[in-house]
């Protein structure tokens, strides 16, 4: 090795030390790819979740509705001619 110039050791010292700077960021991007994948998972889901609120919002006037009718519901009493006649469960399974 006495016969390389400095030059030479230089780049083969540099190019070693490179070997950790790529491979922590070789980690740094797949972890960031990651999460930007997981970051559009949940906008999918939160807009699916949106397209059920309605149908939630129905489901528990209904519940609510019944309780009342059975003499279970202590709050305001709701009647079943209050509550939408079908809950569109097909319109809003469709439109996901």
């Amino acid at each position: 090795m006495s016969s390389v110039n400095f030059s030479t050791k230089a780049l083969i010292i540099s190019l070693i030390f490179m070997i950790p700077v790529l491979i922590l960021g070789y980690f740094f991007s797949s972890s960031q790819l990651e999460q930007i994948r997981f970051s559009e998972k949940e906008r999918v889901g939160t807009a699916t979740l949106r397209e059920f609120i309605p149908l939630l919002g129905g489901v528990l006037q209904t519940r609510n509705a019944t309780r009342a009718s059975l003499g279970g519901f202590e709050g305001a009493t709701p009647t079943r001619a209050a509550v939408p006649k079908p809950i569109a469960l097909s319109r809003h399974l469709t439109t996901i």
